[in-house]
């Protein structure tokens, strides 16, 4: 790692706890973590805000409150509250009647890859209006994968220009883009947006409202904020990836085989999750600041840092603290399949269930349910408490049961009885998304068109405002807003075949993925 920090080139962290990670020297030097001091269980060492909100930045320092602590005092305050007549409950939620709370917002997105522009499409699905100013030739992700198939989820409902940010035509169109933003997000590391002339200070002297968000890999200060971060990094250092791959991290092993298979576990559980978990602390901080901004009466706005190492510390919250007596995190077993006997997976005749029993009222329908009144009245597996103390017993028992029927059949009489019980590899995800009545009747995988694909379900909303907006727009093929934006900002038709033939501006060639 030292030489990596030299270099300052090298995508690379260590695998670390939670508990480790809280040392972490960008964790620290970036005022991620706090100190607390509970009434209860005294000091308190934890994960801090989710970002940083330079003008209205969070107090984290307040300790939890004891049950009811405040009834008196909110009481009191209801009490003084006069309500108006003239308004009713739901009269301040007409201007999100259509689910579009973010309608008349602009956010122009300076962003690769998944971190940034995810964020920005769950902004999109609120209602705002999403610019993509890419390099010629595109984000790089548009190239993962074959054909763009990657950005279908990070450019969804958004609009996208392609532009040659370092020639000098550049700083027009990118003020034109700006003069009525309310947002800019860039994934840039430090020193790059003010070489492009979109640094905070040069943006806000022109507009003083603008929110702008910095996603960095580790914030704007301490050893790392010069270098790169992918998401397996942020996932192997704040303790997400080693909690999921168990015992694989420290297992030993004697043969080539055994190395490839902890290899395997390790990398399935650092696959997916960092990115998304910091997009949607990307959207969460964005719209902190519109409120912020919403709220004074300047309506100044301010510059926001989300890192990924914060957001991926809050995807591991309820390890993310320490304090004298705090009981250890509970770990997965061995085989990967669960917390013990009554949360884990069991394999069927055929096929794969999860089961999660966590009171003895539970334990008793399952019983019941599954005909095994034997189970109910045997007292190692009476009360949580017995059950947990003969677990590998219990396991035993179960793994025995559960072989008997199919997955499909154990959750058709489980779940139906309010067991949580259900199958767990019914559908590979992507099967998943397209055939399950869940999803699609609450909107979840909504049907678009696109240009490339046809038709298709994309991911749906992360929250639906009034029911959401019963309509969401698909990815965008790079560039292909191009021209209108130009116009837009006031080019002529001449100016802009000028500017496409000295590549100052682009779009993605669709001819090379014709048919």
């Amino acid at each position: 790692m030292r030489i990596f920090h030299e270099n300052g080139n090298v995508a690379a962290e260590p695998y670390l706890t939670p508990a480790e990670a809280m040392h972490h020297p960008d964790l620290v030097d970036n005022g991620a973590i706090v100190e607390i001091d509970d009434p209860v269980v005294g000091r308190v060492r934890t994960i801090g805000p989710i970002s940083a909100l330079t003008g209205t930045p969070a107090d984290a320092t307040r300790p939890a409150p004891l049950v009811g602590q405040h009834t008196d005092e909110v009481l009191a305050e209801q009490a003084r509250v006069v309500p108006d007549p003239a308004v009713s409950p739901a009269s301040g939620a007409g201007s999100a009647a259509a689910g579009r709370p973010l309608d008349g917002v602009t956010v122009v997105e300076f962003a690769t890859v998944i971190a940034a522009p995810l964020g920005t499409s769950m902004l999109a699905d609120l209602g705002a209006r999403v610019i993509r100013v890419e390099p010629i030739g595109g984000d790089p992700f548009r190239q993962l994968y074959g054909n763009g198939y990657m950005t279908v989820k990070t450019t969804a409902g958004k609009e996208s220009i392609y532009v040659d940010l370092k020639r000098p035509e550049a700083r027009r169109i990118v003020a034109g883009l700006l003069a009525q933003a309310d947002v800019l997000v860039h994934n840039y590391r430090p020193g790059v947006p003010e070489r492009l002339g979109i640094g905070y200070d040069q943006v806000a002297a022109e507009h003083p409202g603008i929110v702008w968000v910095s996603v960095l890999g580790y914030g704007p200060h301490g050893p790392s904020a010069h270098r790169p971060a992918t998401h397996p990094c942020a996932g192997s250092a704040m303790g997400g990836a080693g909690y999921q791959a168990g015992s694989a991290l420290t297992r030993k092993c004697s043969t080539l085989e055994e190395v490839r298979e902890a290899s395997r576990q390790i990398i399935k559980a650092n696959e997916a999750n960092p990115d998304p978990n910091t997009s949607a602390i990307v959207a969460s901080s964005t719209v902190l600041a519109l409120l912020a901004r919403d709220r004074d009466p300047q309506h100044r706005g301010q510059a926001v840092y989300v890192d990924m190492m914060t957001a991926n510390a809050h995807a591991n919250i309820d390890a993310f603290l320490s304090y004298d007596g705090m009981a250890p995190r509970q770990q997965l077993d061995e085989a990967l399949l669960g917390f013990g006997a009554c949360d884990r997976l069991y394999r069927c005749s055929n096929g794969w269930v999860v089961l999660t029993i966590t009171t003895d009222a539970e334990w008793e329908r399952f019983c019941v349910v599954s005909a095994r009144l034997d189970l109910l009245a045997d007292g190692r597996f009476s009360t949580v408490v017995s059950r947990r103390e003969h677990d590998a017993e219990l396991a035993g028992v179960l793994e025995a049961m559960f072989a008997t029927r199919t997955g499909a059949e154990w959750e058709a009489s489980l779940a139906a009885s309010g067991v949580a019980c259900v199958q767990a590899d019914e559908f590979a995800p992507g099967e998943f998304a397209a055939h399950n009545e869940h999803l699609s009747e609450n909107g979840f995988v909504p049907v678009v068109h696109h240009a490339r694909f046809g038709e298709m379900r994309r991911w749906g909303p992360i929250v639906q405002v009034n029911g959401g907006t019963g309509k969401y727009g698909p990815g965008v093929l790079g560039g292909a807003n191009t021209d209108a934006l130009l116009a837009e900002i006031g080019y002529t038709t001449d100016e802009i075949a000028t500017l496409r033939a000295a590549r100052a501006v682009a779009s993605e060639d669709t001819a090379v993925f014709a048919g």
